[in-house]
């Protein structure tokens, strides 16, 4: 990107896409964690965990919705449910990891990829809100789709290959 004046507009979504990348690659480091402490703990841990952080809001409120649904789900992890979430969310945060890096290093090859692959996580996404509607799925698809527009702003304003052989 080129430091002229005439394209402030220009240079401003430029930080605003290396910002979504950076905020993407922490939500996506994160769900590598605990996609691995999930594999290596029983899911027993897992509930045991999710209990000691939402127990002080529950004393606080009973009726609190998100820490009162946090400690069902932990509680109701199966043994085929724990290896699922555990492998999912492992291979989403690898996989969202590894274009998130490969966006921010300009590899080209990374934005149509990353589209397609963000894409896809959207359309997954989607289904399990109509299914079950989530302000969280819905605040995290919203999120992803941005990313998206960002990527494609980008890769528009990336030059030509014949221009860089030029």
């Amino acid at each position: 990107m080129t430091d002229s004046p005439a394209k402030p507009v220009g240079r401003r979504w430029h930080q605003i896409f290396e910002f979504s990348l950076a905020l993407k690659g922490l939500l996506a480091l994160v769900e590598l964690i605990a996609g691995l402490a999930l594999y290596l703990e029983g899911s027993f841990k897992v509930a045991l965990a999710v209990t000691w952080l939402v127990v002080h809001e529950l004393t606080e409120d009973p009726t609190d919705m998100l820490g009162s649904a946090l400690r069902r789900v932990a509680e109701s992890l199966s043994l085929d449910t724990h290896d699922f979430f555990a492998i999912y969310l492992g291979a989403h945060g690898l996989i969202k990891l590894f274009i998130i890096v490969s966006l921010a290093r300009g590899l080209r090859w990374a934005f149509p990829t990353g589209i397609v692959v963000l894409g896809a996580f959207v359309l997954y996404q989607s289904y399990h809100f109509v299914i079950g509607p989530s302000v969280i799925l819905f605040a995290i698809t919203s999120f992803d789709m941005f990313v998206i527009a960002l990527i494609w702003r980008e890769y528009r304003a990336m030059p030509k290959l014949d221009e860089v052989a030029a």
